[in-house]
């Protein structure tokens, strides 16, 4: 049964099931905290004074399937770096700050977090169960304690769900930790869901009584302090109290840090029909198997990224236009003219991804995914490529974007963004097989552009990777890429497989067939026309197939104007880059280019 055929009854049969919506929450309340005075004095009737400012990472997620099939993973997050000291040496937990992810549509999930002075909380909602929403937020604090003394940290979580629950407590210390602390306990409190899939909500209270003085350079020596069973004393309820005390039983000052963090989830469930259900299934909707997508690469939303750097607009279109294959027909007949068939339809996968970076500390990260498995016949298509497209729009109206379109006998992708501290992303995998008469040749051909022309290091690559007795005797890789770039690069690659195999059967047994130097011709100019030609010098039919990567994107490490460098050195932008590395290549490697390009001929 085709892939899109099997989804088609698989959210068919999933409508059969009675929706039920999974809704969680945790809301904490903090106690005045009395004890400690505000950083820089201890002030009369307190016990020790804060010694940094509130530090703290919240986050709104959200992970759902469309009804075409597409993936798409949403996030919103805020972050205390790079914010002014003052308003952040208030009382726990900070100035207030919020990420709010509403549901795109009615049936899709939601999450939000939320921090202000004293209070956490997150809560997330879905409908379907193979979509996913989760939210958190998560607060840090350094301070001293004097000797002979205590502090006590309590409040009270709420936690909410429209799923039966029970809950737990939990406490561990862990004395002599490392060299850097001398003691470790960690208080939860959480809910557990009877479905079996783990905690919904919770909220957990980590207290480190640190082994060096935080106000000293790095590397400064340990304080030789050791932990001990009477270092913490704590409490908790079913009504969701808890509290958490630190003792200092010595006659030196004491370093602590002190963690809270509250999270709520919904997460994916394979989907299981009721009892009522199972007839209607049984009369034709099937009982299908979920299986879940994940393709989840965590890219943490930075910020202070930038602030200082300035505006700078950019936006890439990259474009294949594909020379008519007219050698392959659409079916076995082979009529005159043509040297094969294609065998397997269009398999394609592609990404689309956005991260934003807004001048308040929070970011905002979109990603979608589709594939060919999913989609009907005609998104499918008969000719290469397909037909099908997906964005991902700007969330404001400096933020980026970005654009796939698969067509036939076209690719086009287009990314766009405002500032230099912001990325935009796409890929694209295609692949087709088909078979190849004795003694012809079937060559893959186009022109690649770019709009506008940009000064990118376009370098054509060629490899091959011969294996012998494996199902792909043979290999070819030819890219026309701007790898010097940081991330994806743009550009494009195109492999050629002779195969070993019929494609059709995985369980078909290697025909035997040895790879030859001279499998494969290339050629490419300056102006982007590309071509990579597989032969049958054979006498007999052949396997092959043909693949593409089409890659665009704008990730590169920003270099700042000169007028940036005094702000740059005043620490107004502090850049925390991660660079997503390239698409693993089949070949032997990167080869450089010697511009002794061959010309294809049957």
């Amino acid at each position: 049964m085709k892939t899109s055929t099997m989804f088609a009854l698989l959210m068919s049969a999933a409508m059969a099931t009675s929706v039920q919506a999974d809704e969680s929450s945790v809301d904490f309340r903090l106690d005045p905290i009395v004890g400690l005075s505000s950083s820089g004095s201890t002030a009369p009737g307190t016990v020790g004074q804060w010694l940094t400012p509130n530090a703290f990472y919240g986050y709104a997620d959200v992970n759902y399937t469309s009804a075409d099939g597409s993936r798409s993973w949403n996030q919103e997050s805020f972050t205390s770096d790079g914010l002014p000291a003052g308003p952040r040496n208030g009382e726990p937990f900070g100035p207030r700050r919020e990420g709010v992810l509403p549901a795109p549509a009615a049936d899709l999930p939601s999450a939000r977090s939320l921090l202000e002075a004293g209070r956490l909380q997150a809560d997330v909602t879905r409908v379907h169960p193979w979509d996913e929403a989760s939210a958190g937020a998560n607060w840090d604090r350094t301070f001293s304690l004097l000797p002979n003394t205590s502090i006590t940290f309590s409040g009270t979580a709420t936690l909410g769900s429209d799923r039966p629950i029970t809950t737990e407590s939990s406490f561990e210390a862990s004395p002599n930790l490392n060299p850097q602390y001398a003691n470790r306990g960690v208080l939860g409190f959480h809910s557990v869901a009877d479905d079996g899939l783990g905690w919904r909500n919770g909220i957990s209270v980590i207290a480190r009584i640190m082994n060096f003085d935080p106000r000293l350079p790095a590397g400064s020596p340990s304080l030789g302090r050791l932990g001990s069973v009477d270092d913490f004393a704590y409490s908790s309820d079913e009504q969701g109290h808890v509290s958490l005390t630190l003792f200092n039983h010595s006659d030196e000052l004491m370093f602590t840090n002190l963690s809270i963090g509250v999270f709520a989830r919904a997460p994916f469930i394979s989907p299981i029909p009721e009892p009522a259900t199972w007839l209607a299934m049984l009369l034709g909707l099937g009982v299908l198997g979920w299986r879940r997508l994940k393709i989840r690469k965590w890219l943490p939303v930075l910020a202070a990224v930038g602030l200082a750097g300035a505006a700078h607009a950019e936006s890439i279109s990259v474009d294949f236009q594909l020379d008519p294959i007219t050698g392959l027909s659409t079916d076995s007949s082979s009529p005159a003219g043509t040297v094969g068939h294609w065998i397997t339809p269009n398999s394609f996968f592609a990404s689309e991804t956005t991260s934003y970076h807004r001048p308040d500390q929070t970011g905002s990260y979109r990603s979608t995914s589709f594939g060919s498995g999913r989609l009907a016949d005609s998104a499918v298509g008969t000719q290469p490529f397909g037909n099908f497209s997906r964005s991902v729009d700007p969330v404001a109206a400096d933020a980026p974007s970005a654009r796939l379109a698969v067509e036939p006998g076209h690719l086009r992708a287009e990314i766009s963004r405002q500032k230099p501290e912001d990325t935009a992303e796409t890929y694209l995998s295609w692949r087709r097989a088909f078979t190849l008469d004795p003694n012809s040749s079937i060559t893959l051909s186009g022109l690649l552009a770019f709009n506008p022309p940009m000064p990118l290091a376009l370098v054509p690559r060629f490899s091959t990777t011969p294996k012998p007795q494996d199902t792909v005797a043979n290999t070819a890789w030819f890219s026309f890429r701007d790898d010097a770039s940081w991330g994806w690069g743009n550009g494009i690659s195109i492999v050629a497989n002779i195969l070993n195999q019929d494609p059709r059967d995985f369980t078909a047994p290697l025909l035997g067939r040895e790879p030859g130097p001279d499998d494969f011709a290339y050629s490419a100019d300056p102006q982007g026309h590309l071509s990579l030609t597989v032969f049958n010098r054979s006498d007999q039919s052949m396997f092959g197939s043909f693949e593409v990567l089409f890659l665009s994107s704008l990730v590169q490490a920003p270099i700042p104007e000169p007028s940036t460098w005094l702000a740059m050195l005043l620490g107004l932008a502090v850049l925390v880059w991660r660079g997503r590395p390239g698409v693993r290549r089949t070949g032997t490697g990167s080869w450089p280019f010697d511009g002794s390009l061959k010309t294809a001929t049957a």
